[in-house]
């Protein structure tokens, strides 16, 4: 546990550590439009984040060529985050020069006006990586929206050193009662622990059913846009972790149903749905502390595109 909670110290990718998440926040500016994006044109070393990152022209990850015909379209996982530069899927599994990534951890409305003020080409195909945690980010945009704050103002998110270190204190405190309610888990496999969190990205499913409605509607805007849609659903380690737990087993069914209201509430012809949750990946893909893929787990989702793409007939 020491590795995991001491700040600076840790050997482990670990966002959820506030000394940790302060450094990913220090990247961004908020956008009441957009939602967020990364301050234009970083680039550090490993020294900074635990691996290497830079960020483009437009704020974004990624291949940027706006006027291409192809689009990337989906949060964290798909925007590229905790492995090396070069090492990010879309690194393995395009050629950048065809392709926009417009990934953000941002809400569809904010999708929507970027695609629609960013992008200039011809709509021909959106890869659209399908990640449970797709909810929860898109209720605190939407809240942020509609109260026409900025997601740092109304998540009351703060990067000096002296507003991070109370957080870090409650995080300690909050984790250890998460631990003795079965909510955080740790757990060995193959030889290395790994952090699991059995409610993560929980959403209920009656109070939210309008709202997650909502948000399908506007990414059916979206989908309408382009020719074809690909949309591929990616695993959480919680959903495969080799582990019996029931909190676990709870968690995959809310996913399942929010996954299936997705899915069965899209009208358009144009989509193609490819359900990796359940198999392809390992845990061994997965950071142990982080909830982003390692470079293998990038490296197998990239080669699941590439067939994908080619089976397609998609110039990648």
């Amino acid at each position: 546990m020491k590795s995991i909670l001491i700040p600076n110290m840790s050997k482990h990718i670990n966002f959820s550590n506030p000394f940790n998440g302060r450094k990913w926040l220090k990247l961004l500016n908020s956008d009441i439009k957009y939602g967020i994006l990364f301050k234009k044109n970083l680039k550090y070393d490993k020294k900074k984040l635990g691996f290497s990152f830079s960020s483009n022209n437009y704020g974004l990850r990624g291949p940027c060529n706006v006027h291409a015909s192809n689009i990337i379209l989906g949060t964290s996982f798909a925007m590229g985050l905790s492995v090396d530069e070069g090492s990010n899927w879309y690194d393995l599994a395009i050629d950048n020069n065809k392709w926009f990534n417009a990934s953000m951890p941002v809400g569809p409305q904010n999708n929507i006006e970027l695609i629609n003020d960013f992008y200039k080409g011809d709509f021909k195909t959106l890869l659209y990586v399908y990640h449970p945690n797709i909810w929860k980010i898109s209720r605190s945009f939407d809240t942020a929206l509609r109260k026409k704050k900025d997601i740092f103002s109304h998540l009351k998110w703060k990067t000096s050193f002296s507003s991070v270190l109370p957080l870090y204190l409650k995080w300690i405190s909050k984790e250890n009662i998460k631990i003795k309610l079965g909510y955080s888990v740790y757990k060995r496999n193959n030889g290395k622990e790994y952090h699991l969190d059995t409610r993560y990205n929980y959403l209920d499913f009656i109070s939210n059913t309008k709202f997650v409605n909502k948000q399908i509607s506007l990414l059916n805007q979206i989908f309408k846009k382009f020719s074809k849609v690909i949309i591929i659903r990616v695993p959480v380690k919680e959903e495969i972790f080799p582990i019996n737990n029931n909190n676990l087993i709870d968690l995959k069914n809310n996913y399942n149903l929010f996954w299936n209201l997705f899915k069965n509430n899209n009208d358009n012809n144009n989509l193609y749905f490819y359900d990796y949750s359940k198999k392809h990946f390992s845990i061994d893909d997965y950071l142990q502390y982080d909830t982003h893929w390692n470079q293998q787990g990038n490296q197998t989702f990239a080669n699941l595109v590439k067939k994908i793409l080619l089976d397609n007939n998609i110039n990648s």
